[in-house]
């Protein structure tokens, strides 16, 4: 009788501990986020981070349908925010990195990778204090809804400027020479500060100004101040002419330049979302006359600070090189520059250049202005 009992025990056994094993192997099925996680980390130790970047979004997506919002959230941020910082991406990283800290922070946890990630960063990036760029370039980049505007170290120890927009953005002119701005979604040169106290701008990407057909402004040289103004010497170029001409600015159009001068030597800056509203601050208090200022020199300044343009035309110049078919067999380049003053501002000096050049003919070739500084 025993005997027959045993097998009888053991189905019973058997059949009452399935629904256990069944719930444990239920408990350790991954989660979508926990899949991606794992293929994240594992494209970031290969280096692929442009992969690990796409899938710690998914993962974080996966995260907010499921309403994680734990430590393990604020991991998935800092691995992106580490990520973001491998590419380059330092708005980006900036801002994940912030949020990573946020929920550490309400959770009472102390993350001291995290915070060896944030000095990394910091070596590397900082957001520009907009207080310190002047009124006339705050309200350009408020206009132009700026997303982010930071110095960038790079590796050959040059300061590299980026200045983000949501997307692309044109701005028509009352200026009868530049006519028209355009800026891509990000507008980027390099800013040095040379040995005789003068301030060079170069390597100049993302902006462009039309005059008859759109040229880009190759580079920028500003010139200690005499006599109260700054020297600005402003080179433009298309289709192989290249023009250097000079401008005088007065102390409200150069304080962009001086702004982020003071900024490199380690002046304090502001988090993004603080510069933000700094702006947005400043903008707001403008008096109406100074905003809606329909001079043309105003017109061009208030658009043309946004973007590296802004360190050259920061002053309201109009300056422009003419292409004419000049008869059969010559090809004429003169360019003019004026500088007229915004009504708000201290009449700055008015300047003139022309250059007359032959070049062989091109019959095809149309008329056009081609300026020399925005």
């Amino acid at each position: 009788m025993k005997t027959k009992l045993i097998p009888v025990l053991a189905l019973v056994t058997l059949f009452s501990a399935q629904p256990i094993v069944q719930a444990e192997d239920s408990s350790e099925q991954p989660t979508a986020y926990d899949r991606y996680a794992k293929a994240a980390q594992k494209c970031f130790g290969k280096g692929q981070y442009k992969q690990a970047e796409l899938l710690w979004n998914r993962t974080l997506t996966a995260m907010e349908e499921d309403g994680v919002n734990n430590c393990t959230l604020a991991d998935a941020h800092k691995r992106l925010g580490e990520t973001l910082l491998k590419e380059g991406k330092y708005p980006e990283a900036d801002a994940d990195l912030k949020r990573a800290a946020d929920i550490y922070k309400s959770l009472a946890i102390e993350d001291s990778e995290l915070v060896g990630d944030e000095t990394m960063l910091a070596e590397q990036y900082r957001a520009v204090n907009m207080s310190l760029l002047g009124k006339l370039a705050v309200e350009a980049l408020t206009k132009a809804s700026m997303t982010s505007f930071c110095l960038i170290k790079r590796a050959n120890g040059a300061n590299h400027v980026q200045i983000q927009l949501p997307d692309r953005y044109n701005k028509l002119t009352n200026n009868k020479d530049i006519d028209e701005l355009g800026f891509d979604k990000i507008v980027t040169f390099d800013i040095a500060s040379l040995p005789d106290g003068s301030v060079k701008i170069d390597n100049i990407k993302g902006f462009r100004v039309h005059a008859g057909m759109w040229v880009t402004i190759l580079q920028s040289v500003f010139r200690p101040a005499e006599a109260g103004q700054h020297i600005a010497e402003v080179t433009a170029g298309k289709m192989g002419v290249t023009k250097m001409v000079q401008a005088h600015l007065s102390d409200e159009h150069y304080a962009p330049i001086n702004g982020l001068v003071a900024q490199m030597m380690g002046a304090p800056s502001l988090p993004p979302t603080e510069a933000a509203a700094a702006a947005a601050n400043s903008a707001a208090v403008s008096s109406p006359a100074t905003a809606d200022q329909s001079s043309t020199s105003v017109s061009t300044t208030k658009e043309t600070v946004a973007g590296p343009a802004s360190t050259s035309s920061v002053a309201g110049s109009a300056t422009a090189t003419t292409l004419n078919a000049a008869g059969p067999g010559n090809l004429t380049t003169s360019s003019t520059t004026t500088l007229t003053a915004p009504a708000t501002a201290p009449p700055p000096a008015t300047t003139s250049t022309t250059t007359t050049t032959s070049t062989p003919p091109d019959a095809s070739q149309p008329g056009a202005t081609v300026p020399s500084s925005p």
